[in-house]
């Protein structure tokens, strides 16, 4: 290590990688499709070309592989021991803190038991600083949730059973995972189990359809008949129901609980052919014990409404976790669900949820689309650690993006004012040119002062602040609701008659036309009538004058019917009277 070299064995290696190149193939397979052999095989090949050829074959592949697997082991660990030091220092700031507030007589309700969480877990903090971090993780009052978090499974990720050559390379994963302890999803699946076997000993019937149709179940918001069929639309929510077999893979998919900022919180790797509801359930219960007891929950799920009931009916967890949840469902699914449902657990339709869609499982499932094919047949450590490494680099990169464009920022801030400075002090021998290279620069700086402000405000930084200002804007909406209906009602109107002129003066010609054809045959009837070649009776209408033609009122001559309407006169015997016609 000294050396910058680091050896695939602890003990006589054979083979010693350069730090660097360990570095250059981590940060290029935590973006490409994780691929030792193909690297190696391009390695080897390079080296034969230029007469450094191993004597072994598929030497070099097992070699390197086992000194990349351990030196990511040692750079996690290392990662590790930074965080717990100032997860450390970190916790006396806020003892501190806690400390100050108990003297001025402001402690928080939960300090009283010294056993209970006063804030999230360390862990959580450093998963999501954004949701978990801070002094002050509470919300306002009139919102319902502290912290919004979402679950949703998927079965392409998926490792055959017994694949070649896996089991014998498998080395554990001795770091700290995000995934939740096997065993510990076995006792969860037990404790369903349990729960289930004596709501049915106590009772428990599902009724027909036609006797539970307008029923409404314990704690439910919504008729029973509408979750029956939330139940049938949704293949989530039949456990029974084969989505990767069994008998070909031994691990079936993943399922996983993450921030509303897209931070993995937790994974759960599933064995069973449908997705049970005790995997979900145990991602609940590893977040119940990393929060204090007090901090309430949004929770959005595909299948919200179904785990609520279930949760209810079968008394999974005490009372007083339920009732810190708050279930709704993820956007994107929530239009498969009977319609009232989506009333009552659409996140759009429920205070508290903001703009959450609940849709970060999908992008975490869409960015680990490229390690499908080689963990399919990857051993049961080795899929478990690609995937820790792979979540944890996708939770860490946008921070270190931002981090980043901090630092160029900076520079470019640092770059016009040295331009500037120049200026001032008359060092400058080319205006023109000057001036475009400082119109560049601030150009520069303006564009990566946008690119750093939409990073961050796609990270959440800025949106509790926005949140609270539309809460505040809906709130002053209803105030000025007769306001705005008056407005809207003037606004109408002169749109309506803003069109009205508008048709009219398109069509002013022809209409001009029309009064000129109508004023030319009232002066043919007057000659006829003059001509006494007119029908007997008939009078003439009123001209139509073009002065003020489009600016008519009610007693105006246009509304006469002079002439146009009325009795006619009889006519002639030629033409109606029979005996006239015969004689004729």
């Amino acid at each position: 290590m000294a050396m910058g070299l680091f050896g695939c064995a602890p003990i006589a290696p054979s083979l010693a990688v350069d730090l660097r190149l360990l570095q250059f193939v981590k940060t290029l397979f935590v973006r490409l499709t994780p691929n030792t052999t193909a690297w190696c095989e391009a390695l080897a090949v390079f080296l034969q070309e230029r007469g450094y050829g191993l004597t072994t074959q598929d030497n070099l592949r097992r070699r390197l592989s086992n000194a990349y697997h351990w030196y990511i082991v040692l750079v996690m660990h290392n990662k590790e021991l930074v965080s717990g030091i100032i997860n450390v220092s970190s916790s006396r700031h806020k003892c501190e803190t806690s400390n100050g507030e108990e003297e001025e007589g402001g402690a928080h309700e939960d300090a009283k038991d010294p056993r209970q969480l006063q804030y999230p877990s360390d862990y959580l903090h450093s998963r999501c600083p954004l949701c978990f971090g801070g002094l002050d993780w509470r919300k306002e009052r009139d919102s319902l949730v502290d912290v919004i978090v979402c679950i949703d499974a998927c079965f392409t990720q998926k490792r055959s059973k017994n694949p070649r050559g896996a089991e014998g390379h498998d080395p554990p994963n001795p770091t700290s995972s995000v995934f939740i302890p096997s065993e510990t999803v076995t006792q969860m699946e037990v404790h369903i189990e349990r729960c289930q076997s004596k709501g049915k000993e106590c009772g428990w019937r599902k009724l027909r359809p036609s006797e539970d149709e307008d029923r409404v179940e314990e704690g439910m918001r919504v008729p029973a008949s509408v979750l029956d069929g939330c139940g049938e639309s949704f293949v989530a929510a039949d456990e029974k129901r084969e989505k990767a077999s069994t008998h070909f893979f031994a691990d079936t998919g993943l399922m996983a609980l993450l921030c509303r900022h897209d931070r993995v919180l937790w994974l759960v790797n599933m064995t069973s052919a449908g997705e049970k509801q005790h995997y979900a359930l145990a991602l609940i219960q590893q977040l119940t014990q990393h929060i204090p007891d007090n901090m309430r929950v949004g929770l959005l799920y595909d299948i919200g409404c179904q785990l609520e009931r279930s949760w209810r009916k079968f008394k999974f967890f005490a009372n007083s976790i339920l009732s810190r949840f708050h279930f709704a469902i993820s956007v994107f699914h929530a239009y498969g669900h009977q319609w009232p449902c989506q009333v009552v657990y659409h996140p759009r339709k429920q205070q508290g949820f903001g703009l959450s869609d609940g849709e970060g499982c999908e992008r975490l499932w869409s960015a680990l689309k490229p390690l499908i094919g080689p963990l399919r047949v990857s051993g049961y450590h080795q899929r478990l650690f690609v995937l820790d490494l792979q979540s944890k680099h996708k939770a860490d990169e946008e921070i270190s993006k931002i981090i980043e464009l901090e630092k160029l920022v900076g520079a470019r801030a640092q770059m016009v004012q040295s331009l500037e400075l120049r200026f001032i002090s008359n060092q400058v021998h080319d205006v023109e040119s000057f001036e475009i290279e400082i119109a560049d620069a601030r150009s520069q700086h303006n564009n990566l002062l946008e690119t750093l402000q939409r990073r961050r405000e796609g990270l959440g930084v800025t949106g509790r602040a926005k949140l609270v200002a539309l809460d505040r804007l809906r709130q002053r909406k209803f105030e000025l609701e007769r306001i705005e209906r008056a407005y809207r009602q003037t606004v109408g109107d002169q749109r309506l008659h803003s069109h009205a002129e508008a048709s009219v003066k398109r069509r002013e010609l022809t209409l001009l036309q029309l009064v000129t054809t109508y004023n030319g045959l009232c002066d043919k009837l007057m000659a006829l009538i003059q001509q006494r070649k007119a029908v007997r009776g008939a009078v003439m209408p009123h001209y139509i004058p073009w002065e003020g033609l489009f600016e008519l009122d009610v007693d105006d001559d246009i509304w006469q019917d002079v002439g146009l309407t009325g009795d006619e006169a009889e006519p002639p015997a030629w033409l109606a009277d029979d005996k006239v016609r015969v004689g004729i």
